[in-house]
This record gives structure tokens, C-alpha cells and sequence, in this order.
């Protein structure tokens, strides 16, 4: 039956997902103990929108075979989608214990990490698999990413109006862009990888390569509405106020709830003396986010550079 668990897949592999199932459901009748073809039904039942049908498919692999890794990772990656982290970590733990080296599985229990914010413990994951393979596209995306996030955590901004990171540590900045042009090959028609790669060059205040970074991303996605965001403050640096309004307009007409566009566009508005128009997007954006104190101090900040003192006082 090699032929025919070919077929499956190449099906699948061509996105023909409803000729896939099918034919598979067919076949796991035929074949009730490989878990190949019970993996391939699984992917086929979750582009089909039916995710329960294909963790059973999953769980039907592992049972066929508990040393078959792909389904480990699979499934992993699929509680992670449905909120079910503790399920997620029980099932890579788990498959950790039979075989640790499989990269799949360190780089789904790091996206587990990740998106629970154990960031530690997510830069881990991502260097077990470097130390496998040094240039693994994900887990060299996945790393940088990480890092930067720890960046932002250690380097809060006071404020958007002190923007500069002049003085402060870059290591993990820098050691993320070192991960990120290590697949910059690798990542070509990747728009997620430049918006991340300019948004960690416009922090090492390598500005021109930032933007030229941020502008691939656009050409490849134009929702990138982070891009745009990046290439604002590139020209806030070069104080080009009025291009900045225009590309902080683009991102919000993309995310019209993105906050730190709004931040940035009441910062030009404010340098372009039109004092009310900034003032009506800070108060927006505190009113919407009243436990944030970086937007509240934004808007206090302001109010404290016209005169309303009163007004700035009421939010201390």
C-alpha cells in the first residue's frame, strides 16, 4: 500500500485536503496500525476545520506507534491552538522522554513557552534544537524573536515621547539579529521574518537598514502593519513628522485598535504644534487601556507640556 499512502500525501501536499481524507479514511480501514497514514487523515481533518476529528487521528498514530515523533508534535501544536496548554505539555513532555532529539518537538514545547510568556524556558527549547542543527529556520526565527521580546521586557520605554535606546544593553538585540541573518536565504518571501529583523535593526539604531527591512515585509504583505510602524519611527528619527502621520494612518487603517501606532501619531501631531489632535489620541488611548500606566503617563506627560497641570495631576 506504499503507493497508495503516497497518494495521500501528495494530495495533501497539493492543498487537495477533501480528496486526501477520503482516500485515507479508505485506507485506514486497510491499514488500522500505520501511523503515517493516520497522521496524514489528522492534517487533512484540521485543514478541513474539524480539529477533534484530528487530534482522535493523532492519538490513532501514536497508539500505532508511540515512536512516532511527527504526531507527537502534531498534536502538541494542535492543543496549543485550541487554549489546552496543559494538555500540550503533557503530550511533548512525554514524547521527550522517548526520543529528545527530535527538533519538531523542542521547537512546539518552545511555542508553548512563548505564548505562555516563560520566556526562559522558550529560550531553551529553541537552543536544543540549535545545538541539533545551528541553521534551523524555525528555531533560529523563533530564538531571535524570543530574545527580543526578553529586550522590550528588561527595556521598557518610560514613554513614547523617549523613544531613544541610547546606553542601554543590546546583547540579546544583537545576538537576535545574528540569529535572523543566519536564514536570511532561508527567508526571502518571509514578511514576518523582515518586519522582526527591522524591528530589532531600528533598536540597534541602524535605521537605514531598518527601513529597508520594514519596506520588504510591505512589499511582501501589505497588512504588515507593524512594518509600518517601524518605518515611522525611522522617520520620527529623521524628523519627517508628516510621513510619519501618513504611515501610522496605513497600520491603523490595517489594525485600526493598534495602540502604539496611535502613541506614535499623536507624538508627530504634537511635533506639528497640532496640540489638540494629539491630545484627542492620547486621551483615546489611555481611556481604552485605563490599567496601562506607560499610555497614561503618555497622556500626563503632555498635558504637562501645555500648561493642564491640573489635568496631569488628577492621573498620578
Amino acid at each position: 500500500f506504499d503507493s497508495e499512502i503516497n497518494d495521500v500525501h501528495f494530495m495533501y501536499n497539493m492543498g487537495n485536503f477533501v480528496e486526501a481524507f477520503s482516500k485515507g479514511v479508505v485506507l485506514q480501514e486497510k491499514l488500522p496500525d500505520n501511523p503515517l497514514l493516520h497522521n496524514i487523515v489528522g492534517a487533512s481533518e484540521l485543514a478541513l476545520g474539524d480539529p477533534k476529528a484530528a487530534a482522535n487521528s493523532y492519538l490513532r498514530a501514536i497508539e500505532a506507534n508511540p515512536e512516532y515523533m511527527d504526531s507527537y508534535a502534531n498534536l502538541g501544536n494542535l492543543y496549543q491552538k485550541l487554549g489546552m496548554n496543559d494538555e500540550a505539555f503533557s503530550i511533548l513532555r512525554g514524547a521527550l522522554k522517548i526520543n529528545n532529539k527530535t527538533p519538531a518537538l523542542h521547537i512546539c514545547l518552545g511555542n508553548l513557552f512563548l505564548n505562555t510568556k516563560n520566556y526562559e524556558m522558550a529560550e531553551e527549547s529553541f537552543s536544543q534544537v540549535l545545538g541539533m542543527d545551528s541553521f534551523d529556520i524555525q528555531a533560529n526565527y523563533n530564538l531571535a524573536l524570543t530574545l527580543f521580546i526578553k529586550w522590550k521586557l528588561e527595556n521598557p520605554r518610560r514613554s513614547v515621547f523617549f523613544s531613544e535606546t541610547v546606553g542601554l544593553d543590546k546583547k540579546n538585540l544583537e545576538v537576535a539579529e545574528e540569529h535572523l541573518e543566519k536564514i536570511s536565504l532561508d527567508s526571502i518571501n518571509d514578511h514576518d521574518y523582515f518586519n522582526l529583523l527591522g524591528e530589532v535593526q531600528f533598536e540597534l539604531a541602524k535605521f537605514d537598514e531598518s527601513e529597508r527591512n520594514s519596506k520588504k515585509a510591505i512589499s511582501l504583505n501589505k497588512d504588515s502593519f507593524r512594518s509600518y510602524l517601524t518605518i515611522a519611527r525611522v522617520k520620527h528619527i529623521k524628523r519627517d513628522s508628516l510621513k510619519v502621520i501618513k504611515l501610522c494612518e496605513s497600520a491603523l487603517k490595517i489594525n485600526e485598535n493598534f495602540d502604539d501606532a496611535k502613541t506614535e501619531l499623536a507624538k508627530a501631531q504634537f511635533n506639528l504644534s497640532n496640540l489638540k489632535e494629539a491630545e484627542k489620541i492620547l486621551l483615546e488611548v489611555a481611556s481604552v487601556n485605563p490599567k496601562n500606566a506607560e499610555h497614561h503617563f503618555n497622556l500626563g506627560l503632555f498635558l504637562a507640556s501645555v500648561g493642564k497641570f491640573k489635568d496631569c495631576w488628577k492621573l498620578l
